[in-house]
């Protein structure tokens, strides 16, 4: 369950939102969306703040079971305990298409406790959440909204697929995990592990998690580009106050994070405090010619060395021969910035030139605003630079032989 740290996953029912962050807390808010096209979270109500766990085994789960049979047999069992029963059984009803062919190992209940004061008891809300075995295919079809150490993230790891009020402001949450599928932790590396993750036991620095899809043969450099960074977001803070967040085939950000202290909890957490979307991936233009005419989108050697606005060295870790592979994501948040033809024509678009590199690790290296609300971003990838387009050239070796001189 390590897996989940610095993990939360938002559900939307209508009016009312719910969001649950691993071991911290449970809460649930209405989403408006401004004129602007900005989200703003609105009513934000804590259900409650971790306070503890108990792991339940299938032997104990089937014991139980048992009793809780018993229980139902009997006339002296109370109302109260025979809901308790049937929400159970209801419970394990609901998540048996969700199981699949997996084999559970158990379940784990955690507790959340001291959220917000409900105006109907006068007590503060509660919350039990509730871990099942779910298969990654099943999990995968829900795509679930996840948010990793407080930036989106592609991963299927887990998703909330059912909340309850059985009673007034006591709430139940129902995770669905593989972690809880017998062999399945093993195909995960996010959570914990943030500075190194794991691909076949070994570990690897900058290695995007779990991506194992094997490599095509005559692999174009947009198969590549998608086998190695498909579901992953790469960030960067080469800025000192903006950070920056490259998700493929998605979504270019900016934004900045503060601190924000809670006094009731103690707790001091990083949330965003203001953000920009630079360019949205667009699959008609970026995936609508022949691979054959990938060249045209290929910059060689002698012009990626040097960044043709600004005249100076790329910064990009490079490797292999520096040439580098282009794609624009367009249509960001408008932007006036400080240009006055710009501002004189209400704004323009925001908009981003993502370039792929051969590099040393599964990088976002460096960020660049190259003119007015315009950007570039490269990104290094490994796997690139067997690529033929961005191979290094090979230095042949040349053999000198030495022989004595006849001074005769």
């Amino acid at each position: 369950m390590d897996f989940l740290s610095g993990i939360c996953t938002q559900m939307h029912l209508g009016w009312w939102s719910y969001e649950w962050c691993y071991q911290q807390y449970a809460r649930q808010f209405h989403v408006e969306v401004t004129d602007s096209n900005q989200v703003k979270m609105q009513q934000v109500t804590y259900l409650g703040r971790m306070n503890s766990r108990k792991i339940y085994t299938v032997g104990q789960r089937k014991d139980f079971k048992k009793q809780q049979d018993r229980e139902k047999s009997k006339a002296s069992t109370s109302p109260s305990r025979r809901d308790e029963i049937e929400r159970e059984e209801q419970k394990n009803k609901f998540m048996q298409p969700f199981v699949q062919s997996e084999i559970e190992m158990g379940i784990v209940r955690e507790e959340y406790n001291n959220g917000d004061k409900c105006d109907a008891t006068k007590k503060p809300r509660k919350t039990t959440v509730e871990y099942r075995c779910c298969s990654p295919e099943k999990l995968k079809s829900l795509k679930p909204f996840i948010i990793h150490n407080g930036k989106p993230s592609l991963s299927d790891i887990a998703a909330i697929v059912k909340v309850d009020e059985p009673k007034t402001c006591q709430y139940d949450i129902l995770i669905c995990t593989p972690l809880l599928c017998e062999g399945q932790a093993e195909n995960y590396s996010v959570g914990g592990r943030s500075d190194s993750l794991l691909l076949n036991g070994k570990e690897k620095k900058g290695l995007p998690p779990a991506n194992r899809k094997p490599k095509k043969e005559n692999e174009s450099i947009r198969d590549t580009i998608e086998r190695t960074l498909e579901g992953i977001c790469l960030s960067s803070n080469t800025n000192e106050w903006w950070a920056y967040e490259f998700c493929h085939g998605a979504v270019i950000r900016q934004y900045h994070e503060g601190n924000v202290f809670d006094p009731d909890s103690g707790i001091t957490t990083r949330q965003i405090e203001s953000e920009y979307f630079l360019g949205y991936y667009d699959a008609d233009t970026l995936e609508g010619f022949e691979d054959n005419d990938e060249r045209k989108y290929v910059v060689n050697v002698t012009e990626s060395l040097f960044d043709r606005t600004t005249k100076k060295k790329s910064l990009t870790n490079q490797r292999g021969n520096g040439a580098y592979f282009y794609q624009e994501y367009t249509n960001g948040q408008i932007c006036d910035g400080n240009d006055p033809d710009v501002k004189s024509k209400g704004g323009i678009r925001r908009s981003t030139t993502v370039r792929f590199f051969c590099g040393p690790r599964y990088e976002l290296s460096n960020v660049n605003e190259d003119s007015t609300c315009h950007y570039v971003v490269d990104v290094t990838i490994p796997d690139l630079c067997e690529n033929a387009f961005f191979r290094a050239p090979d230095n042949k070796k040349r053999v000198l032989k030495c022989l004595p001189i006849d001074e005769e």
